[in-house]
């Protein structure tokens, strides 16, 4: 985006954060993200749903998007609440240039960023690494309550973690998480479960038919068939689909190596993969080359995301009712990919660890022959080990019947993740905290913490 675009859009949201006054509800300062997916879907639903109950978000994004490129779809209601503070990095990276956007960030905190706005609490949704990376610990005002909410993806977590959350309080994305984290800091954190929206993710029917806008005007889609016709999937394959990033911690050559023996023996089933192919996991199409072509060939990609850019919810929802068995082979915060292919009729294999045997529940298959392996973060995540995994998936592959009795728990079992519900739960987290009594540190010296400016003697 070049700067005369970037000066307008930036010019714009600060307009209409002007006319979008305080609420007179409780007023939280949102960091989260603006992506289509992960942790941007986390903070879509949460801020929407929390200005639905009469809350006063406001939000800014780790990866600051000022003119929405990153996510077209990113709601209205949203692009009225979201700062601007013209970074690349809304968490505000530290380095040459950066002294403006940190007084603008610190001006949140006094109402001079959002005319006659003060934030009453802090939620930052992300990992304790990026958290730990960005330098809001030393920006925000001592005696403002300020939280996390965190994913936990796994066991023997660091002890050194405990120091950040003694600040900024952690609130757990399940139970595992929470009992996790008790292991840190001596104390059990709240908890507060991801929602999944059902007016976006649901099985298709003939009474609940799935409308799509394409170039040829608007097509409606009523049954799992009619949604395979649509992509162009085949219609009497065995589909597996799995639809997260491409990144270590999902196991892309672990799931590979666990479903070529199945896809070998069963060779009417196919693997769609929805994500980037070249990511930080490494080339994808490099680890599938390992295979012979009658296996290889029926792994494809929606090629979506390589064309810079995801798939609208709508999409997203013909891909989960299309697919037989959703995939899931890692550790997980939570695991909202998941819940979503529940949401539509579609049974989930999974690893029996971390978040997983929550949001599973009885909609799929539970695998606990796992092996935990080391990460950079100092704690263990998990991938399938020995034929376990595999033998589970051929199990859904060769039982129609068992497939359909587990989907159909899905819908009924994801119907307790609920938006709402967790805006309802963090307002009363947010508005009961307090911070003891401390004496104000002036802007001075918070930006002579962050090396931006020569500390005084």
């Amino acid at each position: 985006m070049g700067r005369a675009s970037r000066r307008k859009a930036q010019g714009r949201l600060e307009r209409t954060e002007t006319a979008l006054p305080p609420s007179g509800g409780h007023r939280v300062l949102v960091l989260g993200d603006t992506a289509g997916t992960g942790f941007g879907t986390v903070t879509r639903d949460l801020v929407l749903a929390m200005a639905r109950r009469g809350m006063d978000p406001r939000l800014l994004s780790m990866n600051e998007d000022a003119g929405f490129v990153v996510d077209p779809g990113w709601p209205e209601q949203l692009r009225l609440r979201t700062i601007v503070l013209g970074s690349p990095d809304g968490w505000v990276t530290t380095g040459p240039g950066t002294v403006d956007v940190v007084r603008k960030a610190l001006a949140i905190f006094t109402g001079d960023t959002v005319p006659g706005w003060v934030p009453e609490s802090v939620l930052i949704i992300g990992d304790h690494a990026s958290l730990e990376q960005s330098p809001w610990a030393k920006l925000l005002p001592s005696r403002l309550p300020a939280f996390n909410y965190v994913p936990i993806e796994g066991v023997g977590l660091p002890p050194t973690w405990g120091e950040l959350w003694k600040r900024i309080k952690p609130i757990a994305m399940t139970e595992f998480g929470a009992d996790e984290i008790a292991k840190v800091t001596g104390e059990r954190p709240p908890m507060v479960y991801h929602g999944v929206d059902p007016q976006a993710f649901w099985q298709v029917t003939g009474a609940r038919p799935l409308v799509l806008r394409t170039a040829k005007g608007l097509i409606t889609l009523r049954s799992r068939a009619e949604c395979r016709e649509f992509l162009g999937w085949p219609k009497d394959a065995t589909i597996l689909f799995r639809a997260d990033r491409h990144m270590p911690r999902k196991a892309f050559p672990a799931m590979l190596r666990s479903l070529a023996p199945v896809m070998a023996k069963h060779p009417r089933t196919v693997l769609y993969l929805h994500c980037r192919t070249v990511d930080q996991g490494g080339n994808l199409w490099h680890e599938a080359s390992k295979y012979p072509d009658f296996i290889r060939d029926r792994i494809g990609s929606t090629g979506l995301h390589d064309k810079g850019g995801g798939a609208p919810r709508e999409l997203l929802t013909c891909m989960y009712n299309a697919a037989d068995v959703y995939i899931s082979t890692c550790a997980e915060g939570f695991g909202l990919t998941v819940a979503e292919s529940l949401a539509c009729g579609t049974p989930a294999v999974a690893l029996a660890y971390s978040s997983l045997p929550e949001v599973v529940g009885p909609a799929g298959l539970l695998v606990s022959e796992f092996a935990l392996i080391d990460n950079v973060y100092s704690y263990f995540w998990a991938i399938p080990k020995g034929d376990g995994y595999g033998q589970a998936v051929e199990r859904l592959i060769e039982d129609p019947e068992l497939r359909r009795a587990l989907g159909a728990q899905g819908p009924l079992h994801v119907a307790s993740f609920s938006w709402d519900t967790a805006a309802e739960r963090f307002e009363a987290i947010l508005s009961g905290a307090t911070m003891p009594e401390a004496k104000p540190v002036s802007v001075g010296r918070r930006m002579a913490a962050l090396g931006l400016v020569e500390a005084n003697p």
